[in-house]
């Protein structure tokens, strides 16, 4: 600034008004912890290779209107021999296949060849509904305008070479650099997107969309869900934001999610939480695996008092978690399965001081092969006791309500703000960062605006009252 020159007060209300809107509009930035890069392009993609030898796999990834197709590449030389190109298509189809012979369900390249070439499509326009969404108009599974979301076919190749077997995957990361084009181990998103990563998470996210929850936090949710899980997925965890175009909320598997973009925290949480859980479960302990997930997005993303108000959450205090028939529809695991989790972890801590808790249970429980009732039973006990292993048989194995276990635990409560995770404060929910620092910077905008406009009328009128006095 100029020595002895200074701005009218108008002018330097309004310049801090500005500059609090310049620094406002930088809050929404990504946090430095956390990579972030751009996928754009065509509309192709080749994985590279990720296994030195004498094979190698590329997969080019297609989007001709509605129909999606993956074109895999192979190259063998001489001294690789068996290879195979093994795959679960799914819901693809084989339309082209050039120097392969199928031999029990996998493709061998013909011998005297050392390329070939396969083609796996899907027509998302044929609608169908899947185990993890609905293929079609309002599924995620769907052709969009500047973008499509698909199922990966998994291809793997494999071959003998030296005495060894070699493999390739086409998989997480597979991708090429500057393809708009990111692959899961289950899911294919191709359109423009940035990449972002925390970890062995990887968040892909769409740059059309609006993604309420916003990234720093989806990916801190990812981190809590695990905690409270008590153990990691097993391996990367790829997370894809989806258009509100999709209808439903989201789905996981224990490799791959996809959320709406104007899904809310618990929503996120429940999916990364589904990814760490892993639960082999049978016909009568299949109500742990929603019922787990619930509960841990309303410990990470819900109210302080989670006991409470998953109780109060039960539509169906009669219907027998164990039993599927007397089930009257699936919100019975999200709501009784969860309160009774939530129960259960009020006396696991009771019982050992505060020792274990129910994640005890839940990663004894991940790390199984399969968890049927004894096994459950078991793990329950092993964390806990034998009654309290006992009250959790009555209350999934028949239709026990959850009335004389509602203050049963008042001594010890729902863990406090000190046992919980920070940053879980539920008041801006409805606003994401990005969205309230943008409102904002509107709002200040035009309180400049509305400054400048009342400073020239009072000038003006100032002028007018010294005219009519002379």
């Amino acid at each position: 600034m100029t020595s002895g020159i200074r701005p009218a007060p108008g002018r330097r209300a309004a310049t801090a008004v500005l500059v609090f809107c310049v620094l406002l509009a930088g809050v929404s930035a990504p946090a430095g912890g956390v990579s972030a890069a751009v996928a754009s392009g065509g509309a192709d993609a080749t994985s590279p290779t990720t296994t030195n030898g004498a094979a190698s796999l590329s997969v080019a990834v297609e989007r001709d209107s509605e129909t999606v197709r993956f074109r895999a590449s192979v190259d063998a030389a001489d001294a690789a021999e068996d290879v195979r190109l093994d795959s679960a298509f799914g819901l693809l189809t084989v339309s082209e296949s050039d120097g392969f012979r199928k031999v029990d369900g996998s493709y061998r390249l013909r011998e005297g060849r050392e390329q070939g070439t396969l083609v796996a499509a899907i027509d998302l326009s044929n609608s169908r509904q899947t185990p993890l969404g609905k293929i079609g108009q309002n599924g995620p599974f769907q052709a969009g305008e500047g973008w499509a979301f698909a199922p990966s076919p998994r291809f793997h190749l494999s071959w003998r070479e030296d005495g060894r077997i070699l493999d390739q995957r086409f998989g997480p990361g597979a991708a090429a650099d500057e393809a708009n084009v990111s692959v899961g181990k289950r899911f294919v998103f191709i359109g423009a997107h940035r990449v972002h990563e925390s970890g062995d998470v990887r968040l892909i996210l769409p740059e059309r969309a609006r993604f309420a929850v916003g990234v720093d936090r989806a990916l801190s949710l990812a981190d809590q869900s695990y905690g409270v899980v008590g153990s990691d997925p097993d391996g990367p965890v790829t997370a894809f934001v989806l258009p509100r175009a999709v209808r439903a909320g989201g789905a996981a598997s224990s490799t791959d999610l996809w959320v709406r973009a104007d899904a809310g925290k618990r929503t996120v949480a429940h999916e990364f939480g589904h990814t760490a859980l892993a639960l082999r479960t049978t016909d009568r302990t299949r109500w742990l695996g929603e019922a787990s997930a619930e509960y841990v997005a309303y410990r990470v993303a819900g109210p302080e008092d989670t006991v409470g108000v998953l109780t109060a959450r039960v539509t169906q205090p009669d219907a027998v978690l164990a039993d599927r028939e007397t089930w009257g529809g699936a919100s019975v695991a999200y709501r009784k399965g969860a309160a009774v989790i939530a129960h259960l972890d009020e006396r696991i801590r009771r019982a050992t001081d505060g020792e274990r808790s129910v994640s005890t249970v839940l990663a004894a429980l991940s790390a199984s092969k399969r968890i049927d009732s004894e096994r459950l039973h078991a793990a329950v006990t092993a964390a806990s006791n034998e009654a309290t292993a006992t009250w959790l048989q009555e209350h999934a194995g028949s239709s026990a309500g959850l009335d004389d276990a509602a203050g049963s635990s008042a001594s010890t409560g729902t863990p406090g703000a000190e046992q919980r995770f920070s940053g879980t404060n539920d008041g801006l929910d409805g606003i994401p960062l990005a969205e309230l620092s943008g409102l904002l910077t509107a709002l200040g905008a035009f309180v400049v605006i509305g400054w400048v406009l009342l400073r020239g009328c009072y000038r003006l009128l100032s002028r007018f009252r010294t005219g009519s006095a002379v």
